[in-house]
């Protein structure tokens, strides 16, 4: 059974799979869909600090910890 936990959770160099966007406010869901951000997708954590950079396929995004702590990831391993 693997753990579901928000990205700002995680660690540099884990991965997951995006599996829920938390967000109350669809204005923020509109935003990380945007970014390619949706459930089903695989992205890796590269950097934690000061901001978040995750890379999802072939591009890399940078997130705030606000946008971060609203994408649920289903850990990978």
């Amino acid at each position: 059974m693997q753990k579901i936990v928000s990205l700002d959770d995680c660690s540099a160099g884990e991965a997951g799979k995006i599996v829920a966007l938390a967000a109350g406010d669809y204005t923020v869901i509109r935003k990380l869909q945007s970014m390619g951000l949706v459930p089903g997708v695989q992205i890796r954590i590269i950097r934690c600090r000061p901001g978040f950079l995750v890379q999802a396929g072939h591009s890399k995004v940078a997130l705030d910890q606000c946008l971060a702590s609203q994408i649920m990831l289903e850990r990978d391993g």
